[in-house]
């Protein structure tokens, strides 16, 4: 996190075990970035391999934190939803 004269700015990177989780979750984060509920902050949603990017610019740190923590929050309920759903993909094709 940095704060420079456009104001702050953060990038979170996440590494997922599969090209499916990664879809997943930047289709479960890119509507809430392509219309955010105020002008304070931009986000950017990337894949990059097996990593999802999230880049957030926002006008101060204040409210830097508060949307990386809402992110942040998001990405958890993703992976909450993925892990199980992994978990029962994984023990199919072990059967």
């Amino acid at each position: 996190m940095h704060q420079g004269k456009l104001g702050a700015e953060a990038e979170v990177r996440v590494l997922l075990r599969s090209r499916r989780e990664i879809t997943a979750a930047a289709a479960a984060l890119t509507p809430e970035a392509k219309h955010p509920t105020g002008k304070k902050a931009q986000v950017e949603v990337q894949v990059r391999g097996n990593m999802l990017k999230v880049r957030i610019r926002a006008r101060d740190s204040s409210t830097l934190r508060a949307v990386m923590t809402s992110y942040l929050r998001m990405l958890k309920a993703i992976s909450n939803v993925l892990a199980p759903l992994v978990e029962s993909e994984n023990l199919k094709a072990n059967q």
